[in-house]
């Protein structure tokens, strides 16, 4: 068919498609990504997988905030090495140390709040070869939220619900009766997918009356058992009480897993959830719960990005945690102190109309603080720029999962790690650019 349409050409085989055009098109999208990086502040995630051929994966990004960019930085294969605090700690320093090559500089770095991922973080922040003795270190939001979701989790409730949607799901004859009495998907939960649980009683409560009628209308070819647990009002109450504790943590969840929400706004998220969690019915062991894990999301920088974001001002935070705050801006930026009590007071240069309804609604706080560059010292910009471009969570990572498992496939199961890293970061960059044409 090539030879009709241009005679004469000769395609290049699949050896070619795979090294020499392969390299040229990873190599000029590489070049692009650092040039879009150079000169930015940046905020890094690291986090690890099993591709799949169960072989063990870390992957490591970059945020671009200004831009709302994720960047795949570096993926290694760990092959025999042990996941552990050091070794995880060598591979971000030389990942920071790279970025740092061409102009881009690191000032927060997220990951997931496994043990060894925790003890890495504490050990970074004290790093000091790095030349970025403040650098910010913290557990993902979004993370904490799903573990906020196990631990109020009614496992018997949740195993009842499941045997019915297996059933309504996986058997002919019933499946075939509940599609012809309209009913719609019913979703499975998996432990590995945020959210998937919520999303399971939803769809069971939604389609809870059809269930019902496909019951009673063929009363002797449904399995008795299943018959009387979607007649139990009881399960279905409980289900409904459930359902609303956690579409509260699924709201907040949803907020903080965005790739570009930052640590300033989760922090007005999780205090949103606190408040709305402690005027409902909820139990103590519940309330102590949510506090452990707001308490693990928490930090003084996350309350001094709230404080410090024209949006929101720190008008949620208790007194302890403005103290919190402006004690760590004191020990690590004090030369920015001055500019933070005149930002409290809303004195010059910070004068009113810049907290006017306009400037919060349509205003980002990165752009709000780049707007006042020349009547502000460099430790007080330096400190926006960099409280404000850490993201909330790991979240974008994730997502880079998504995509190996998009190249790495089934079907293209012997492209090696290397091959498929380039794939992905070829893929990301061409989807990144037709969104932006598209939204142009």
């Amino acid at each position: 068919m090539i030879n009709l349409l241009r005679p004469g050409y000769k395609p290049p085989t699949r050896h070619e498609i795979a090294n020499e055009l392969l390299d040229e098109v990873y190599i000029s999208v590489r070049q692009n990504i650092e040039k879009d990086l150079k000169g930015k502040i940046v905020s890094m995630a690291m986090d690890g997988w099993s591709n799949l051929h169960v072989e063990p994966i870390v992957c490591i990004s970059v945020t671009d905030i200004s831009e709302g960019n994720i960047h795949l930085i570096d993926t290694i294969d760990t092959a025999e090495n042990r996941h552990t605090a050091d070794y995880l700690l060598d591979l971000a320093v030389t990942a920071i140390k790279n970025c740092q090559k061409f102009g881009c500089s690191v000032k927060s770095f997220v990951t997931d709040n496994a043990s060894n991922m925790t003890k890495m973080r504490n050990q970074l922040s004290e790093r000091e070869d790095l030349g970025m003795p403040d650098i910010i270190t913290y557990g993902c939001s979004a993370h904490i939220l799903n573990l906020l979701g196990k631990d109020i989790d009614v496992p018997s409730l949740k195993d009842e619900v499941k045997k019915i949607i297996k059933y309504f799901k996986y058997t002919h004859f019933p499946a075939a009766k509940y599609k012809q009495a309209g009913g719609t998907s019913l979703s499975l939960p998996t432990d590995v997918r945020w959210n998937t649980l919520s999303d399971c009683f939803e769809s069971y409560l939604k389609n809870w009356h059809i269930l019902v009628k496909v019951c009673t209308e063929n009363r002797v070819a449904i399995n008795t058992e299943i018959h009387a647990k979607i007649q139990n009002l009881d399960l279905k109450n409980n289900v409904e009480n459930y359902l609303f504790k956690l579409q509260k943590i699924s709201s907040a969840l949803d907020k903080t897993q965005n790739e570009t929400c930052t640590i300033g706004e989760a922090t007005e998220i999780w205090i949103d959830l606190l408040q709305s969690v402690e005027k409902e019915n909820f139990t103590p062991f519940e309330m102590d719960c949510f506090k452990t894990r707001f308490n693990m999301a928490m930090t003084p920088y996350h309350y001094l990005a709230n404080l410090l974001d024209h949006r929101y001002r720190g008008q949620k935070l208790n007194q302890n945690q403005v103290e919190e705050a402006l004690e760590y801006a004191a020990a690590y930026h004090p030369e920015a102190m001055s500019f933070i009590i005149l930002y409290q007071a809303q004195s010059s240069p910070f004068r009113k109309y810049l907290f006017s309804t306009q400037s919060i609604n349509n205003v980002n706080p990165l752009s709000w603080w780049c707007a006042l560059r020349s009547s502000i010292n460099d430790d007080m910009f330096d400190l926006s720029m960099q409280l404000h471009t850490a993201v909330a969570s790991s979240a974008g990572i994730e997502r880079l999962f998504s995509t190996f498992g998009l190249v790495h496939s089934k079907i293209r199961n012997r492209l090696g790690t290397e091959k498929a890293s380039k794939l992905v970061s070829i893929m990301r960059t061409l989807n990144s650019n037709s969104l932006i044409l598209k939204n142009d």
